[in-house]
């Protein structure tokens, strides 16, 4: 375990794993649409903190388990109601099939 600490992403990923294998609640992360910008991008809460932000890890396409960690408060992302499997499948396919993902999402592109 100690070594495998050092290896980046490997807490996210072996939550990310658990969850998909349900040995963790449903819910541990969060998928948001956060704003980076102009834009609008699917990433997960990794970590609430006491001073009101939030780490947010936004995953690059088509590889979802790299991307970036943006540090945000509340009002620059929006909570879905999609698992992590969809959250990833919709990146791995580019965003193809993502207005079933999120019709009417309120607050996109605006």
């Amino acid at each position: 375990k100690k070594v495998l600490t050092k290896f980046p992403g490997y807490e996210f990923l072996k939550s990310i794993g658990a969850n998909l294998l349900h040995f963790e609640k449903e819910g541990h992360h969060t998928v948001v649409l956060a704003r980076i910008e102009d834009a609008w991008q699917i990433g997960y809460i990794t970590e609430v903190m006491d001073n009101g932000l939030f780490a947010v890890f936004i995953p690059n396409a088509p590889m979802p388990f790299s991307g970036g960690l943006y540090f945000m408060t509340e009002d620059r992302f929006q909570r879905l109601t999609i698992s992590i499997p969809e959250a990833q499948q919709c990146i791995r396919r580019l965003g193809y099939g993502s207005k079933k993902l999120f019709p009417g999402q309120k607050g996109v592109g605006k």
